[in-house]
């Protein structure tokens, strides 16, 4: 585990940016520095990794996810612990895009997203629990011992990273048993991996691989693939590195966003932005390069330009700009 430590991180779970790799193996405390942009129209919070943290309005509002008109949002963090494994959890809330029909989800929540179709909220609580809670009902409990799951692209599967049945809240995840998917349908878990180093997976656009982060054989943090059957695990990055350098690549530090035609692949990365290129299949990474200084990477319809976070100082929020891909401007 000591050569891991070497590469440039990811912050698991929940929490801002670590640049010193896996040490920290835990949840970092909970800042809360919430900053207005330039027209005062949104804000954003440093505290939930891997969530759109773009808000709705001027009242400290947190956008989780969003699909069709279905929006879950957070009203903000609370409960952090400071120099603790204890990160606090969000007040989750699901709404219309235009604010109507809101309602409280679940307190004490981790991680969220919505169902392909928007019309069920699956999060995690500070248990490691998966549920889901449709519109109008109760929540229902899917799996135990869940961290950053993510939902297939048709929405019938997710994929996470185990931790062992006896974990408890506040303990560290270096005892994790790897990737698994779940099917939703029937409640049956698959392990995929069995490494406790894989971590953050997300599934390629056409649903047949997962994309993941993990030690190479030297102890740097990669990109690897997978078959959704478990088959064909290959490194992407970072072959035969054992410390970082000018030809490195770094793993995200959030979860990264593809582009709508499945060929890049957009991440920040200790407040750089890099984009990913790769054939068809996913088999093979034929370009990286780091296009900006910012957070939040959004992609514009044509695929050829990013919507980027950027300010003065590295945790300052200042405006959204748009970046070609070679690194230039639009405005």
């Amino acid at each position: 585990m000591t050569a891991f430590r070497k590469a440039t991180f990811f912050t698991l779970l929940i929490g801002i940016s670590c640049t010193a790799a896996v040490a920290a193996l835990r949840l970092p405390r909970a800042s809360a520095s919430i900053n207005a942009l330039a027209d005062g129209r949104y804000r954003l919070i440093d505290d939930v990794l891997g969530e759109k943290r773009i808000g709705l309005g001027t009242n400290e509002k947190i956008l989780v996810d969003r699909k069709q008109d279905a929006v879950l949002y957070s009203k903000g963090w609370h409960g952090g612990i400071a120099d603790s494994e204890l990160g606090g959890g969000m007040e989750l809330h699901r709404s219309s895009f235009d604010g109507g029909r809101d309602s409280l989800v679940a307190q004490d929540v981790r991680e969220a997203f919505l169902g392909s179709d928007g019309k069920a909220a699956f999060y995690v609580d500070a248990n490691a629990t998966l549920l889901v809670a449709a519109e109008g009902q109760a929540a229902k409990k899917i799996a135990d011992k869940v961290l950053r799951p993510a939902l297939s692209p048709d929405g019938t599967h997710v994929v996470y990273q185990r931790l062992p049945p006896d974990w408890k809240p506040g303990e560290a995840y270096d005892r994790a048993l790897g990737l698994a998917i779940l099917d939703l349908a029937t409640g049956a878990i698959r392990p995929l991996t069995d490494h406790w180093e894989d971590f953050n997976p997300l599934w390629t656009p056409d649903g047949k691989k997962i994309i993941f982060f993990s030690a190479n054989a030297q102890g740097m943090a990669a990109h690897f693939v997978i078959d959704a059957d478990g088959g064909a695990r290959t490194q992407l990055t970072n072959m035969g590195a054992s410390e970082t350098g000018p030809d490195t690549i770094p793993v995200p530090s959030e979860t990264p966003v593809w582009s709508s035609d499945g060929k890049y692949l957009a991440y920040e990365s200790d407040r750089q932005i890099w984009v990913n290129g790769f054939v068809p299949g996913y088999g093979k990474i034929v370009s990286a390069r780091a296009v900006s200084y910012g957070k939040h990477p959004e992609w514009a319809a044509d695929d050829k330009s990013l919507s980027v976070i950027v300010g003065s100082q590295p945790d300052t929020v200042g405006r959204a700009v748009m970046v070609n891909l070679n690194g230039s401007i639009i405005r």
